[in-house]
């Protein structure tokens, strides 16, 4: 499948490269579908959430493990 994207154009991607979250994210309730993609040079510290419904919304989002390989987040 093709998607337009805010930072990286049209790419290409499959159904498992999808991350749902079906109650959507904190003032985006709208908004279920997103895919996670590496910005280029970025060596995946830097990622980009893209809402697969609204090309011009994405998150940028940062590796937390890329500042401290230890760290362990309690949930």
């Amino acid at each position: 499948m093709k998607l337009s994207t805010k930072y990286f154009g049209e790419i290409e991607y499959t159904e498992e490269d999808v991350l749902s979250f079906p109650k959507g994210l904190f003032a985006f309730e709208e908004e279920t579908e997103f895919l996670l993609l590496p910005f280029s040079g970025s060596n995946g510290t830097l990622l980009c959430l893209q809402s697969r419904a609204t090309p011009q919304l994405a998150f940028v989002a940062m590796n937390p493990f890329s500042l401290d390989a230890g760290y362990t987040p309690v949930l």
